[in-house]
């Protein structure tokens, strides 16, 4: 019973933060396409400054991302095992991908 609902919490959440996403992501785009749309609005540099630090906020966890990832770019370890094919006994193997 536990495990059912921590699962539909789990659905939940997910579902609620697709939604938030697809809300920000098109809420984004109906200021960008009013924003284009009037001329006057395209010549306000404050409205304009906002949207590009809006975007900017929202792309920074991406940025983060890709910043780590190439920091620890070490060496990774593989483990496998298997049957050794003359006495069964099962055999590890050990890689390392530097």
């Amino acid at each position: 019973m536990k495990r059912k609902v921590w699962r539909w919490v789990r659905i939940g959440y997910g579902i609620l933060f697709i939604l938030a996403v697809v809300t920000v992501i098109s809420a984004l785009a109906i200021i960008m396409t009013a924003i284009l749309a009037d001329k006057a609005a395209l010549v306000n540099t404050a409205l304009m400054n906002s949207v590009a630090l809006i975007m900017a906020l929202i792309s920074l966890p991406g940025i983060l991302v890709q910043l780590i990832s190439l920091m620890f770019t070490g060496e990774k370890k593989y483990i496998i095992t298997t049957k050794c094919p003359n006495c069964k006994h099962l055999v590890d193997f050990r890689m390392k991908e530097e």
